[in-house]
């Protein structure tokens, strides 16, 4: 694949299949590439910046151009500006909506090299709150469902973690 990984920011040098992702930001419908591959998940970047299509047809471009495969279709975009919203607000913390951030976040940085401090214990255990919370099927017994109790410290670092991660994403987004 042609996708250059010696440069700051370039990356995944033999992932061959990208998946489209959707990202609603600033107002703007915006296009990611996200792989897997490498031990960590990421969306492509070049040059420090993650790559960002106005629309698919401009991704699939771009993916021929670099011999990726696109595979599937984009699920609902994650909306980084509810997301950033809830984060001025003083209402309960949406698990989904925040646990697609927070990984969106984690992709951004890994993709780009943007610093994304989301690793200590404290974070951790948010992260896993946000997780159960989702209440996969996998992971859910059948009509049952965990709903986490939220300390006062607890929701303001949520809220600082988030923030700083939009602002990453918003940082790291190829302009055009």
């Amino acid at each position: 694949m042609a996708i250059d990984s010696s440069l700051p920011g370039g990356n995944h040098v033999g992932v061959d299949t990208g998946y489209p992702l959707a990202i609603r930001l600033d107002g703007r419908m915006r296009f990611l590439l996200w792989v897997s591959g490498d031990g960590e998940d990421s969306v492509v970047a070049e040059g420090g910046l993650a790559l960002a299509f106005d629309n698919l047809g401009a991704l699939s471009q771009h993916a021929a151009e670099t011999a990726m495969r696109v595979e599937g279709d984009p699920r609902d975009p994650v909306d980084l500006d509810a997301a950033e919203r809830w984060c001025s607000a003083a209402s309960r913390p949406d698990p989904v909506l925040l646990l697609e951030t927070w990984n969106l976040c984690w992709d951004v940085s890994n993709g780009t090299g943007a610093p994304f401090e989301h690793r200590t214990d404290e974070l951790t255990v948010l992260y896993d709150k946000l997780f159960h919370a989702n209440n996969l099927p996998s992971m859910t017994p059948p009509g049952e469902r965990w709903e986490p109790e939220w300390s006062q410290d607890e929701v303001p670092q949520l809220q600082r973690l988030i923030s700083t991660g939009v602002s990453m994403i918003r940082a790291s987004l190829d302009p055009a």
